[in-house]
């Protein structure tokens, strides 16, 4: 089976991930068309850009499913043709009517739009009657009263890719005036709605005590982001109720990761992987670290800077939980079959 994947930006590198994952564990090809360049610098499959309309052309003709993330139907990839002056324009539309055996899926990302047009955008969905994918709970719960054909399915990270794997030591960071600190790292790609505000202001209160910093990363490739990453030793996600791809990348590295799952996103989890709300010794808990709001985010990072065996003992469960149930194998086998339900 051929899939292709079109989106205009690749959001923090989650469709290339889902590519990756389906072409290493299944036996089926999955490739990704960006139409815009990313400013995060995640690499790029086919972009527009650069590989020009042949290889588009033969990309849509020989998909058996068309996977549309942050576009539509109505989408036209528009590539520039060198020297010649003219654009060349492909209709996803014009392709569905030329080959009607195409399957179609949508996926919804959390892109301010997305969040902002619910009804419009789960209209437009129902009237296609086709399948769409969300990558956090959060959107099926928004989603899934206007059209009941949307379903959570989880985004996932390489978790053997060495950028992914624990660091050896989880000592405090030697500082140039000869101190030693913990560090809690950040890498927010929206300042307010991921609280960036909340995190400094607990800092602010708890630093000197507790013998750590903030290193907020923004606005930086993500290659920067991954490596500042995994040098801290406790990841801080958000308390929006959901959790970003910065929570799942924290967690294979084996880190503390904190964020304010709600009820809702940890059910949806433990239904998708098909979990038991149980003891560690018995089961498969998740393992974030939850904090919902300021104080409670105080309390838990005060926690784990004081102690180094509550660090390691959360951090390697976290790593153990992304090997053997967040798994890109996992993932991509689970969305192969997806395609081949259509």
């Amino acid at each position: 089976m051929n899939i292709l994947n079109i989106t205009s930006t690749d959001p923090a590198g989650s469709v290339l991930n889902f590519a990756r994952a389906v072409n290493h564990y299944t036996p089926h090809r999955s490739r990704v068309i960006t139409t815009h360049p990313n400013a995060y610098g995640f690499p790029a499959d086919v972009a527009n850009i650069y590989d020009g309309g042949d290889e588009i052309e033969e990309l849509l003709r020989q998909a058996d499913v068309i996977h549309m993330h942050k576009v539509h139907e109505d989408f036209t990839i528009e590539v520039p043709l060198e020297k010649r002056g003219v654009t060349r324009r492909f209709k996803i539309a014009d392709t569905l009517k030329a080959y009607p055996s195409k399957k179609l899926v949508g996926h919804i990302h959390g892109h301010p739009f997305e969040r902002e047009n619910v009804k419009e955008n789960a209209a437009h969905y129902k009237e296609l009657g086709i399948k769409v994918l969300c990558s956090t709970p959060d959107l099926e719960e928004m989603y899934k009263p206007e059209y009941d054909g949307v379903e959570y399915f989880p985004n996932c990270v390489p978790v053997n890719d060495v950028r992914y794997l624990p660091r050896a030591s989880d000592k405090p960071i030697a500082m140039a005036d000869g101190s030693e600190k913990l560090i809690v790292v950040q890498t927010p790609t929206h300042a307010v709605l991921k609280q960036v505000h909340i995190i400094r202001n607990v800092m602010s209160r708890i630093g000197v005590e507790t013998n750590s910093f903030l290193l907020s990363v923004e606005d930086c490739a993500h290659e920067e982001a991954l490596r500042h990453k995994r040098n801290g030793h406790v990841v801080f996600d958000h308390m929006q109720g959901y959790y970003g791809l910065s929570s799942l990348e924290g967690l294979s590295m084996g880190k503390p990761t904190v964020a304010g799952l709600s009820d809702y996103t940890q059910n949806a989890i433990r239904k998708f992987f098909n979990l038991q709300e149980s003891d560690i010794e018995v089961g498969w808990p998740l393992p974030w670290v939850i904090a919902r709001d300021e104080k409670a985010l105080e309390n838990q990072l005060r926690m784990l800077f004081m102690s180094h065996e509550l660090r390691e003992t959360v951090g390697s469960y976290s790593r153990k939980f992304m090997e053997e149930v967040w798994s890109d194998r996992a993932i991509g086998q689970r969305l192969a079959a997806f395609y081949q339900s259509l």
